[in-house]
């Protein structure tokens, strides 16, 4: 179970830094190819540039406001609280996973200063829990 867990945690590590490094890899792309169709004018990339970071963050920012209002933040704090027996609810659930994974990959590749080391504690403790609940119910329907 360790192993299975411990690969799970690598694969989705590998997953949000590769989408961080291709969605800012194409944001750059964009702005670049438009700086040379027109002619070395700074406008129209700056003003795409712009709006596609708008974007990510708005998607973020949906994610965590709307969907799921748990997974916003570091998650570091709300972890240790559950840790120290607080009950906090919506804390560690598969939505909450998601939602911080995403989260995570959009607003990182956006340029805020925001980093990706904090989010991924809360998201290995979701993602260990989610491992967890699978095994045990998979256990329970065998006995």
């Amino acid at each position: 179970m360790n192993f299975v867990i411990a690969v799970l945690v690598g694969s989705v590590a590998w997953a949000v830094d590769t989408g961080i490094k291709s969605t800012a890899y194409f944001k750059f792309y964009l702005a670049n190819q438009l700086n040379i169709d027109c002619n070395d004018c700074y406008w129209n990339p700056f003003l795409i540039y712009l709006a596609f970071n708008l974007v990510l963050v708005g998607v973020a920012s949906f994610l965590t406001v709307f969907v799921e209002p748990a997974a916003g933040g570091s998650g570091i704090p709300e972890i240790k609280s559950y840790l120290n027996g607080i009950k906090v609810p919506h804390i560690i659930r598969f939505k909450t996973l998601l939602c911080k994974v995403f989260g995570t990959l959009l607003s990182v590749a956006s340029g805020i200063p925001a980093g990706q080391e904090g989010p991924m504690i809360h998201t290995v403790i979701c993602l260990i829990w989610t491992c967890c609940l699978c095994t045990d119910t998979c256990y329970r329907a065998r006995l």
